[in-house]
């Protein structure tokens, strides 16, 4: 499957290693022009050595790219994940612009946004580009975290937040690949993942910052 990931900055990457390493094959996008040209180049702006290599493995593989632009990938995208929110305005407009280059997108968010965002922002792309041509869903935050893949594998399941079905079927498709037994897709309401996730925050103001750091690393399926 062609993957998207909308930024470039740490959690993008991670999630991008990630979904490469469940054999998609990934594009990551992000408007920062100069970010994206060290990541193409290879002088990627990281700390982190076990990213850089990673990044540099599979971009020779040909299975992971970095791009400024939407143009060149609707119509090969199977699904996109948001990760910088600071470019949901850049995404409408890149949707509006590049809306005949697709038949629909599976669009999955953070839910790290107020109770009732994720509709509102359904029911905007219904709006502009008709009912089913964007289908909204949110993501877990800790796929982004410390051995985020691994633990979901594990699990064998995942908490999504939708409305239509057939994120269920695309998300089976997109954890399938190494998951020994059929992948179970745990469905709660947009509110309830957004509910969640408020949660998970004043859970984890009460964690002291330097725990927080040093469990926010790779997720691992064989790093070494």
């Amino acid at each position: 499957m062609h993957v998207g990931i909308l930024g470039a900055g740490y959690d993008g990457l991670v999630l991008s290693i990630g979904m490469t390493m469940l054999g998609h094959h990934v594009t990551v996008i992000d408007d920062d022009k100069n970010r994206i040209q060290a990541l193409q180049s290879g002088t990627q702006p990281l700390h982190s050595k076990a990213i850089v290599q990673k990044i540099r493995q599979y971009q020779k593989k040909g299975r992971l790219c970095f791009s400024d632009t939407f143009v060149s990938e609707w119509s090969e995208m199977d699904a996109l994940f948001l990760t910088k929110w600071t470019m949901e305005e850049t995404l409408r407009q890149q949707i509006l612009r590049c809306q005949d280059s697709f038949l629909s997108l599976h669009l999955f968010v953070t839910a790290m946004i107020e109770p009732g965002s994720c509709r509102l922002l359904q029911e905007w792309f219904d709006d502009e580009l008709g009912v089913g041509m964007v289908k909204v869903a949110t993501y877990p935050m800790h796929l982004l975290k410390r051995q985020g893949i691994q633990d979901i594998l594990k699990q064998n399941s995942i908490v999504l937040g939708y409305e239509d079905d057939q994120v269920q079927l695309l998300a089976s498709s997109l954890f399938a690949p190494l998951s020994p037994q059929p992948f179970r897709i745990q469905h709660v309401t947009w509110e309830a993942a957004e509910m969640m996730r408020n949660a998970e925050k004043i859970l984890a103001a009460s964690i002291p910052k330097v725990q927080m750091q040093e469990q926010s690393i790779l997720p691992c399926i064989s790093w070494a």
